[in-house]
C-alpha cells in the first residue's frame, strides 16, 4: 500500500467520536441520519447526545443537494433552517469549544451557518459575510473572527476554537485569523439552529448555500487534534486541506 493510499485508509476509518468532547456532529453522507418529508425534516446527531435538528414546516425544508459528488443539505437563502430541540452547547466568556464544518457558499451571499442566541443578542455562530468573507462570532460584545479567503461555489473546510483567552479560525487547515478574547459575552438562551439562528428571521439571516458536515466539542482542541479532524474532513468531502 503507498503512502497515499494508506493516509487515505486511515482518513477513511477515522471516527471524531474517539476525540474526547463530542457534543454534536450532523453528517449528510449518512443517510440513515435524516428524514425526507417535503425535504429534510430531520437530521439527526451522530455523537451519541441525541441532538437532532428538525423542521416540520414543509417550505422551511433543506433539500438535498451534492458537495464534489458527496450528498449534502442545501439551504435556499430565504426560509430553510433546522432547529435543536433542546440545549446544544452552554457557552459563557470562559468556555472552551471548537467548531468544525464544510460548507458551499453561493456568491456574495450573507447568512448564518449556525447560531444560537440570548433574546435579540448572538451567543455563538458561524456566519457568512456579504464580502466573501466567513465569520466566527462570539457575542454580540466579544470578537469577530473573518476569513478574507472564502470561495464562493466552492466547498471548504473550516474550524473555530476559543478558550478562556484566546479564539482562533481556520479554513482548509490554515489559520486564517486569531484574536484575543474580551470578557463581556452574553450565554444564549436559545437553542441552536442550522441554516440561521434562533428566531432570526429576517432578510441577510438565512444561509444560501450547501452543508456537509458540522461537528461540535466542548473544549479546545488541541493542534494535532484540530489537523486530524480537518484533514479528514477534507479527504470526506474532496476538498484540499493544508
Amino acid at each position: 500500500m503507498s503512502r497515499w493510499q494508506s493516509a487515505t485508509f486511515r482518513a477513511r476509518q477515522f471516527d471524531p467520536r474517539t476525540i474526547p468532547g463530542l457534543v454534536a456532529w450532523w453528517d449528510a453522507q449518512v443517510a440513515t441520519s435524516y428524514d425526507i418529508q417535503t425535504g429534510v425534516q430531520n437530521w439527526r446527531d451522530l455523537s451519541g447526545n441525541g441532538h437532532t435538528v428538525s423542521q416540520n414546516t414543509t417550505n422551511n425544508q433543506p433539500t438535498l443537494s451534492t458537495i464534489n459528488g458527496r450528498t449534502a443539505l442545501l439551504f435556499d437563502g430565504s426560509n430553510d433552517q433546522l432547529d435543536a430541540a433542546s440545549v446544544v452547547l452552554n457557552v459563557t466568556s470562559a468556555s472552551a469549544f471548537s467548531f468544525f464544518g464544510v460548507t458551499q457558499v453561493a456568491n456574495a451571499e450573507s447568512g448564518f451557518i449556525l447560531g444560537t442566541a440570548s433574546g435579540a443578542s448572538l451567543g455563538v455562530s458561524v456566519f457568512c459575510n456579504a464580502s466573501a468573507q466567513y465569520e466566527f462570532r462570539y457575542g454580540n460584545a466579544g470578537p469577530v473572527l473573518s476569513s478574507t479567503t472564502r470561495a464562493d461555489n466552492v466547498a471548504q473546510v473550516w474550524s473555530a476554537t476559543h478558550n478562556n483567552r484566546s479564539a482562533t479560525w481556520s479554513l482548509n487547515g490554515t489559520v486564517a485569523s486569531a484574536v484575543t478574547t474580551v470578557s463581556t459575552f452574553t450565554s444564549p438562551t436559545a437553542n441552536l439552529a442550522i441554516g440561521n439562528r434562533p428566531g432570526g428571521a429576517t432578510s441577510g439571516t438565512y444561509l444560501s448555500g450547501r452543508i456537509g458536515s458540522l461537528l461540535i466539542y466542548n473544549r479546545e482542541l488541541s493542534l494535532a487534534e484540530r489537523q486530524r479532524i480537518d484533514r479528514w474532513l477534507g479527504q470526506r468531502w474532496g476538498v484540499t486541506v493544508a
